[in-house]
């Protein structure tokens, strides 16, 4: 177990009946809550890698139900949870092998290149420091 407190978060994508999300840790360091993003250096962040099973599981389980290519499916959802954990885990080649692998509408050059900005930007937010307030009470 790391030695250190964290802050280990987890952000629910809409809608959130799907279930899909991603989790990640904050620290504190140098005075500011900084993200946690060396997975090689934290047991926490180890045990937030899912499984591909895990989340082809849950994409298996919408494309039985919806058509997964409609233009208002929202099976993106899945595909952006993991991403986003892959990244935040340094293993971003990871979940873009994975999308590349199972994603199969026609649309795929254009999806990739939305989700590759929604991806960048939701990571861009959480590794900015400035995006955390913390504030020490005295008593």
């Amino acid at each position: 177990m790391d030695k250190r407190p964290i802050i280990i978060s987890f952000e629910r994508l809409s809608p959130s009946v799907m279930g899909a999300g991603y989790a990640y840790d904050l620290k504190y360091e140098n005075g500011k809550i900084v993200l946690e993003n060396n997975i090689k250096n934290s047991k926490d962040l180890k045990d937030l890698d899912p499984g591909e099973s895990d989340e082809l599981y849950f994409i298996k389980e919408y494309e039985a139900g919806f058509d997964e290519c409609a233009e208002d499916s929202q099976i993106l959802i899945y595909y952006q949870a993991y991403i986003i954990q892959q990244k935040i885990l340094g293993q971003e080649a990871k979940g873009w092998k994975f999308f590349d692998k199972y994603y199969k509408c026609k649309n795929k050059k254009k999806v990739r290149i939305g989700l590759k900005k929604t991806v960048d930007e939701s990571y861009n937010y959480l590794s900015n420091p400035e995006n955390y307030k913390f504030v020490l009470n005295k008593y």
